[in-house]
């Protein structure tokens, strides 16, 4: 019998190894700051930072997601909007979607909205089954944070929780 070394293969930069489909959940960094100068740019801003805030705002108010509205997940910025259509669409002219890059930013995303006051778009809905949430757990509490080690454990529990109790078969 022949030995398999998973290390050989680690060290094979050239080979494309089949994801089965799947996408990955995170995009690289500079993808992200990409992503970030094309808002500054649509959103005619003078800066990166204040582009960043407009993101958050449309992920917390959910905005990653695939049926997103326009209507409700945008935000505005000196009388200047970011609907989530518009933003889908920069992620994908960068290689990604809304929802890799609330994933791989999410600690960021947190930040910002703790900030702005923008609480996650489940926030309401936990809040019904845990009566004492607090204000930070609010922020952390959208779509995206499921798998962030920085989210509390108890929030992340729960969107899980209520992620299966949605879409399980």
């Amino acid at each position: 019998m022949e030995d398999f070394n998973v290390e050989e293969l680690k060290k094979k930069k050239d080979v494309k190894l089949d994801t089965g489909g799947r996408s990955s959940n995170a995009l690289d960094g500079l993808k992200c700051k990409e992503i970030v100068e094309q808002v500054r740019q649509r959103m005619q801003l003078d800066s990166a930072s204040l582009a960043m805030a407009a993101v958050p705002g449309v992920c917390q108010r959910g905005g990653t997601n695939r049926t997103a509205s326009s209507t409700t997940a945008s935000y505005t910025i000196n009388e200047k909007t970011l609907t989530a259509k518009e933003f889908a669409e920069i992620c994908r002219s960068a290689g990604g979607t809304p929802r890799q890059f609330a994933r791989t930013l999410g600690t960021t995303i947190f930040r910002f909205a703790e900030y702005l006051g923008e609480e996650g778009d489940l926030a309401r809905q936990m809040s019904i089954d845990n009566p004492n949430l607090t204000d930070q757990q609010k922020y952390w509490c959208s779509n995206f944070q499921t798998t962030n080690v920085d989210c509390p454990q108890d929030v992340r529990n729960w969107l899980v929780s209520n992620y299966n109790k949605r879409f399980a078969r």
